[in-house]
Protein backbone atom coordinates (compact mmCIF):
# COMPACT_ATOMS: atom_id res chain seq x y z
CA UNK A 1 0.00 0.00 0.00
CA UNK A 2 1.20 3.41 -0.83
CA UNK A 3 0.22 6.66 0.39
CA UNK A 4 -0.07 9.74 -1.52
CA UNK A 5 -0.28 13.52 -1.21
CA UNK A 6 -2.41 14.60 -4.30
CA UNK A 7 -2.66 18.12 -5.03
CA UNK A 8 -5.03 19.68 -6.71
CA UNK A 9 -4.69 19.75 -10.77
CA UNK A 10 -3.63 16.25 -11.10
CA UNK A 11 -5.72 13.76 -12.18
CA UNK A 12 -5.44 9.98 -10.58
CA UNK A 13 -6.20 7.96 -13.13
CA UNK A 14 -6.82 8.29 -17.42
CA UNK A 15 -9.33 10.55 -18.10
CA UNK A 16 -10.29 12.49 -21.84
CA UNK A 17 -8.83 15.56 -21.81
CA UNK A 18 -5.50 14.42 -19.42
CA UNK A 19 -2.67 14.28 -21.22
CA UNK A 20 -0.21 10.87 -21.21
CA UNK A 21 1.74 9.96 -18.44
CA UNK A 22 0.42 13.31 -16.22
CA UNK A 23 -1.85 11.43 -13.28
CA UNK A 24 -1.32 9.86 -9.91
CA UNK A 25 -1.49 6.00 -11.29
CA UNK A 26 0.82 6.92 -14.01
CA UNK A 27 3.76 8.91 -11.98
CA UNK A 28 3.66 6.37 -9.36
CA UNK A 29 3.97 3.59 -11.86
CA UNK A 30 6.77 4.79 -13.37
CA UNK A 31 8.47 6.49 -9.87
CA UNK A 32 8.20 1.99 -9.25
CA UNK A 33 9.57 0.60 -11.98
CA UNK A 34 7.87 -2.59 -13.09
CA UNK A 35 6.80 -3.93 -9.41
CA UNK A 36 4.09 -1.40 -9.87
CA UNK A 37 1.83 -2.94 -12.96
CA UNK A 38 -0.94 -4.14 -10.60
CA UNK A 39 -1.46 -0.40 -8.72
CA UNK A 40 -5.10 -0.15 -7.69
CA UNK A 41 -7.52 2.67 -6.03
CA UNK A 42 -9.54 1.24 -3.57
CA UNK A 43 -11.08 5.33 -3.72
CA UNK A 44 -10.73 8.43 -5.47
CA UNK A 45 -10.04 12.16 -5.47
CA UNK A 46 -11.18 14.66 -7.63
CA UNK A 47 -8.70 16.03 -10.25
CA UNK A 48 -9.46 19.52 -8.49
CA UNK A 49 -9.52 18.15 -4.88
CA UNK A 50 -6.14 17.85 -2.88
CA UNK A 51 -6.05 15.17 -0.65
CA UNK A 52 -4.45 11.89 0.39
CA UNK A 53 -4.95 9.09 -1.64
CA UNK A 54 -4.45 5.65 -1.07
CA UNK A 55 -2.74 2.87 -3.60
CA UNK A 56 -3.18 -0.78 -3.22
CA UNK A 57 0.18 -2.08 -5.00
CA UNK A 58 -1.42 -5.49 -5.37
CA UNK A 59 -4.41 -7.20 -6.03
CA UNK A 60 -5.02 -8.88 -2.67
CA UNK A 61 -4.20 -4.75 -0.87
CA UNK A 62 -7.07 -3.98 -3.43
CA UNK A 63 -9.49 -6.51 -2.13
CA UNK A 64 -8.41 -5.93 1.22
CA UNK A 65 -8.99 -2.03 1.08
CA UNK A 66 -11.93 -2.61 -1.01
CA UNK A 67 -13.66 -4.59 1.97
CA UNK A 68 -12.79 -1.91 4.86
CA UNK A 69 -14.30 0.50 2.78
CA UNK A 70 -17.62 -1.37 2.40
CA UNK A 71 -17.48 -2.39 5.65
CA UNK A 72 -17.40 1.35 6.59
CA UNK A 73 -13.80 1.13 8.37
CA UNK A 74 -12.93 4.48 6.08
CA UNK A 75 -13.79 7.35 7.16
CA UNK A 76 -13.42 10.40 4.83
CA UNK A 77 -12.94 13.99 5.58
CA UNK A 78 -13.34 16.62 3.56
CA UNK A 79 -12.34 20.84 4.90
CA UNK A 80 -12.66 23.84 2.84
CA UNK A 81 -11.97 27.72 3.33
CA UNK A 82 -15.12 29.46 3.30
CA UNK A 83 -15.24 33.18 2.91
CA UNK A 84 -18.82 34.87 3.02
CA UNK A 85 -19.59 38.58 3.00
CA UNK A 86 -22.31 40.38 4.64
CA UNK A 87 -22.78 37.97 7.89
CA UNK A 88 -21.34 38.15 11.00
CA UNK A 89 -18.54 36.13 12.06
CA UNK A 90 -20.45 34.00 14.13
CA UNK A 91 -23.04 33.03 11.34
CA UNK A 92 -20.65 32.50 8.95
CA UNK A 93 -18.28 30.38 10.84
CA UNK A 94 -21.50 28.70 11.65
CA UNK A 95 -22.56 28.03 8.21
CA UNK A 96 -19.04 27.02 7.24
CA UNK A 97 -19.51 24.39 10.03
CA UNK A 98 -22.68 23.14 8.43
CA UNK A 99 -24.78 23.99 11.92
CA UNK A 100 -27.02 26.61 9.73
CA UNK A 101 -27.99 26.64 6.43
CA UNK A 102 -27.34 29.00 4.11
Amino acid sequence: TLIVAKPAGISVEPAPGVPAGETVLERAREALGGSAEELGLPHRLDRVTSGVLVLAKDRDALAWHGREVAAGSWRKLYKARVAIEGKDKATAAAAAAGIVGM
